[in-house]
């Protein structure tokens, strides 16, 4: 599981980080190997997505909601610091401290330079970058022990020939290994962690080297992998502008067009069931914007729908759009999409209370669901998600009604690649614009300098 819970998997299409772990560094650890084993050559270049895992050690550990976790640590060694008299006393109190889990270990630092600083914030905490996603471990750390093992198995556990280049890399592999519980599965499954202790120190033949300049080139996509967090890349307004500026001299042109009900996409809730008024679920205060938000979507639904098509609801969620669509239009069927078990457990009680039989239930991510439909829907897809519905429509030649969100939430994947749009290429506008598009677009609140750059990068993004 990572950070939030969630497995690995579920977030491919919008985490550079679980790209990284699950389909690059997996693919380029084995086309190294199968070159070493070959004995193709004696000197090798460690490939990017080694160096990227590299590099990113260097880093200060990432924490997730950093108050919460770290408040329990300090109230802890607060009680310590009371005790202090001396500026001794806090040399002697300054010092690396672990916190032993069933898990594994937290590491941190106490920085504190002097008796008048005892009175501490969570600023005085250091923890120690110890596993790939902070300070837990999480099955990122298990999938990339795994691949790094069977690299340091091809050089015969003789990895003296790589210490300098992935010193870091080789730092948290000997902690995942002097962990109890990693170490025992490890032996289990035919490790050999014997040998590696026994050949680490000798000399290979085999020598590695890393290309110039990809120090520079890993940083500038740094915002790739820094996904898994829930900061964003964060342009300035002179790259928001100069994004803006190639648009204009590309003469793209905004075209918006109109509801296919006009104004007239108002939904009578209080005649529907229990079940299909999605106010069951909701609080009041967010109640009246997803009413209208499925006012528009549903609307716009019935309009395209005939009798017998088939529609799906992409990251369906709970099913409040698949739901209400599946209850105007009993003589379609309804398929909703969606990799979150609790959410269709919920989807799942509605529907039976509703006694409806023509919605289908499919627990997958989107990519993974191969059937034909007439009709795609989704409401806030996030991000590079909303693509890859729209994506499946155009390949099924299906109508589509979409509301996106999280336009700063685009990515790059091993799926999609961006600017799709030729328009987009032709006016230079390379990968890092887009993305500064995509995050402007974001910027929608009632600041008229904002509001008006924003509203105009959505409708960019949408090209």
């Amino acid at each position: 599981m990572n950070v939030r819970g969630g497995i690995c998997i579920i977030y491919i299409k919008v985490s550079g980080w679980t790209k990284l772990c699950e389909v690059e560094l997996p693919d380029t650890v084995a086309q190294l190997v199968n070159k070493i084993r070959n004995e193709e050559s004696t000197i090798y270049s460690l490939p990017e997505d080694i160096m990227k895992l590299e590099w990113h050690f260097l880093k200060p550990a990432k924490i997730h909601n950093d108050d919460k976790t770290k408040r329990p640590f300090l109230k802890k060694i607060q009680k310590e610091a009371d005790n202090l008299v001396t500026d001794e006393d806090v040399s002697e109190f300054q010092y690396h401290r672990e916190i032993h889990n069933p898990h594994g270990v937290t590491k941190f630092y106490v920085n504190v330079n002097s008796i008048s600083e005892t009175k501490m914030t969570i600023d005085n905490l250091e923890f120690s970058h110890l596993y790939s996603e902070g300070i837990t471990i999480t099955m990122a750390d298990l999938i990339l022990y795994t691949n790094i093992y069977h690299l340091f198995e091809s050089l015969d556990f003789k990895i003296a020939s790589v210490q300098h280049h992935l010193n870091h890399i080789i730092t948290w592999f000997d902690h995942m290994t002097s962990l109890p519980r990693v170490h025992q599965t490890a032996i289990q499954c035919g490790y050999k962690l014997g040998k590696l202790t026994q050949n680490r120190n000798m000399t290979s033949p085999i020598e590695f080297t890393v290309e110039e300049g990809l120090f520079e080139k890993i940083n500038e996509d740094e915002m790739e992998l820094s996904r898994r967090c829930r900061g964003k890349y964060r342009p300035i307004k002179p790259d928001v502008w100069s994004a803006l500026d190639k648009v204009v001299k590309g003469e793209i042109k905004i075209e918006t067009g109109r509801h296919p009900r006009g104004d007239n996409t108002a939904i009578l809730w209080s005649e529907v069931p229990e079940g299909v008024d999605p106010g069951l679920d909701l609080p009041k205060k967010r109640l009246l914007r997803k009413c209208e938000q499925l006012e528009n979507l549903v609307t716009a639904v019935l309009e395209l729908a005939k009798p017998g098509d088939v529609i799906v609801d992409f990251c369906s969620g709970g099913g409040h759009l698949g739901i209400a669509v599946a209850h105007f239009l009993p003589e379609c069927t309804v398929y909703l999409i969606e990799n979150k078990e609790e959410s269709l457990i919920r989807a799942k009680q509605r529907i039976d209370k509703l006694n409806m039989k023509n919605v289908v239930i499919y627990q997958c991510n989107q990519d993974y669901f191969r059937g034909k439909f007439d009709i795609g829907m989704c409401l806030h897809a996030c991000g590079v998600a909303t693509d890859m519905v729209l994506k499946q429509c155009l390949q099924n030649n299906a109508s589509f009604v979409i509301c996106p969100c999280c336009y700063g939430g685009i990515q790059n994947t091993h799926l999609m690649t961006y600017p799709t749009s030729r328009y987009y290429k032709d006016s230079g506008i390379v990968y890092k614009d887009f993305l500064t598009l995509g995050h402007a677009a974001d910027q929608t609140e009632f600041n008229l300098v904002l509001e008006e750059q924003g509203m105009h990068s959505v409708k960019k993004s949408h090209k």
